[in-house]
């Protein structure tokens, strides 16, 4: 019932909207726009091209990164760190961090002043888009690197034979391991998750409109699919448009699934060409008789190589902190490069802007918005899917494929499909701006996580423990409860973390359902940048985002060997 209350009956409601008319009579009238509307194809090819642009640099930085890991021989947890520091930072924060009044202008100050290279237009769309998506692959390519460290596990045993047998680590990874991510299903699962997530992006072109000043501007070239159709439903003077937005989304869902599908297939060919790969690729390494030496200046530029990658996880965040500790790093930057610093100011440290995120942005009041709402929605998504969960994993019973392909499925809906018609129902009931309101449409997103991994976690128990708690317990639900249960306590808790970490980044559900009274983290960094527009710098808006990141981060590094664990457990089987 909770399913259908938050999935099944908005996306019914959302169809239904876009077969009506506004005197409520049916028609395909709203399809027929959407057809010949330019903007929202516009907006649909710059999504495309973002969101295949970003999977494939995802998929690149996840196994350079996977690749450093496995080499680093001391220090492995602490490099694991570093380079997990990109995915606890909010999507919105991301959009900031990644602007040019943070990022960009300091690289653009190290390029021309330092290295001589002339200036690049930050407006052009030939900038923009591969910004935006390399931001977002440069936020969710750790998740790839720990399903991947997940899956490599299994090829260890080849791996060693091969080096002891004098293939090179370079060699050993191309050849062993690289096949044996390609054509791992869960890897499939997750590329595919992040393909369709890229396709929604949302909170980066967002944070980029409103640099480029077009935030409330329809059909500009920075729009996704996703900003197109927000702009409709938010931007004043456009009308009502629901119905329309509704045929879109609806449209959309059809656009997704054919996505996803060719991209897994495409997935599983590559995957099944490296399988045959990986096939002539062991002989070769073992034939070496005696172990191969490292050449020389190797270990130097494995050094180098881990001293970039740490640079490329940390830099955006540590660009926003100082930014919003007022240092000016670009003055340092022209200092490196022998020249004088700007006439803006110098290198110097202030907590001002840090005091007033605390304080006057009501920092405190959102944190706690926001918590609550995410114990709520997570407890009702652990209250519906820790059962559920453990019927896929272990009850055989009719349709439990068709179910897990539900939740699945679920992750791969636009977002407007069923935001936009429950958004109607939650205020006509009076449940906008409340706890239960925002969190119930929170469960939009969390609910199908909860489910896969949590399935993971009891999908590890092996068979001989179910036998045998059979002979002691009379019904599935005693083994569910007395031992299935305790032993995935510690994996539900770490599912519990990473949901509320999701809830906590959360931005679009949040804007559309909280108000005064429920205003959250991250609605309340962008509403700091929404009140100070393009005329000022974003240090208070950056200082917000740091505080924000920090706790998040905590967390995303308190749960971090299990996480990967949870993602690949729970599609392997």
């Amino acid at each position: 019932m909770l399913l259908s209350a938050v999935e099944f009956y908005p996306l019914l409601y959302g169809l239904y909207l876009s077969l009506t008319g506004a005197g409520g009579g049916a028609t395909l009238a709203n399809y027929s726009q959407v057809v010949s509307d330019g903007d929202f194809w516009t907006a649909l090819t710059v999504s495309l091209v973002v969101s295949v642009l970003s999977t494939a640099l995802m998929f690149c930085l996840g196994l350079a990164l996977t690749f450093l890991v496995r080499q680093a021989t001391r220090g492995r947890r602490v490099l694991e760190c570093v380079f997990l520091a990109p995915l606890a930072m909010a999507p919105i924060a991301v959009g900031i961090a990644w602007a040019p009044s943070t990022v960009w202008d300091d690289f653009q100050a190290f390029t021309h002043l330092v290295l001589g290279l002339p200036y690049f237009n930050e407006l052009s769309a030939l900038f923009y888009i591969p910004v935006m998506s390399l931001s977002i692959a440069w936020e969710w390519a750790p998740l790839v690197m720990l399903v991947c460290l997940g899956i490599v596990d299994s090829t260890s045993e080849v791996e060693e034979a091969a080096a002891l047998n004098g293939a090179s680590a370079w060699r050993v990874f191309r050849e062993i391991t690289i096949p044996s991510i390609v054509r791992s299903p869960v890897m499939v699962f997750v590329m595919v998750l992040q393909f369709v997530e890229a396709m929604w992006a949302f909170e980066v072109p967002l944070a980029w409109s409103k640099w480029l000043g077009v935030s409330t501007s329809v059909g500009t070239a920075s729009d996704t699919v996703s900003l197109y159709l927000y702009k409709l439903i938010s931007v004043p003077g456009l009308g009502d448009p629901v119905r329309l937005v509704s045929a879109m989304a609806v449209a959309l869902l059809l656009v997704t699934l054919v996505g996803s599908t060719l991209m897994a297939r495409l997935l599983t060919k590559v995957g099944s060409a490296a399988a045959s790969l990986k096939g002539t690729a062991r002989p070769e390494a073992k034939a070496r008789a005696t172990p191969r030496k490292r050449r020389p200046g190797g270990r130097a530029l494995l050094y180098l190589a881990f001293v970039a990658a740490a640079l490329y996880s940390l830099f955006p965040p540590i660009a926003m902190a100082l930014d919003a500790a007022g240092a000016n790093i670009a003055a340092l930057i022209t200092i490196l490069g022998g020249v004088l610093p700007f006439s803006s100011g110098a290198f110097f440290i202030t907590p001002v802007y840090y005091q007033s995120a605390l304080g006057l942005a009501a920092f405190p009041t959102r944190a706690l918005n926001s918590l609550a709402i995410a114990g709520l929605s997570v407890g009702a998504a652990l209250a519906v899917g820790i059962p559920v969960s453990y019927v896929l994993a272990r009850v055989d019973i009719k349709g439990k494929g068709a179910l897990s392909f539900v939740f699945l499925a679920l992750r791969t809906v636009s977002p407007f499909a069923v935001v936009l018609p429950l958004y109607l129902l939650f205020d006509g009931a009076g449940l906008w701006d409340t706890y239960p309101g925002v969190a119930l449409a929170e469960l939009v997103f969390v609910l199908s996580v909860v489910v896969w991994m949590v399935k993971g976690f009891f999908a590890d128990i092996p068979q001989q423990v179910y036998d045998s708690a059979s002979v002691f317990a009379s019904t599935e639900a005693q083994v569910f409860r007395r031992v299935a249960l305790p032993l995935v306590a510690r994996g539900v808790a770490v599912t519990a973390v990473f949901g509320i970490l999701l809830v906590w980044n959360e931005f679009l559900i949040s804007t559309l359902f909280t108000g005064p009274h429920t205003t959250s983290v991250a609605v309340g960094i962008w509403a700091g940048l929404s009140e100070r527009g393009n005329s000022t710098p974003f240090i208070d808006v950056e200082a917000a985002a740091t505080v924000a990141y920090l706790p998040a981060l905590a967390a995303l590094l308190a749960i971090r060997r299990h996480l990967a664990r949870g993602f690949s457990l729970a599609t392997a089987r």
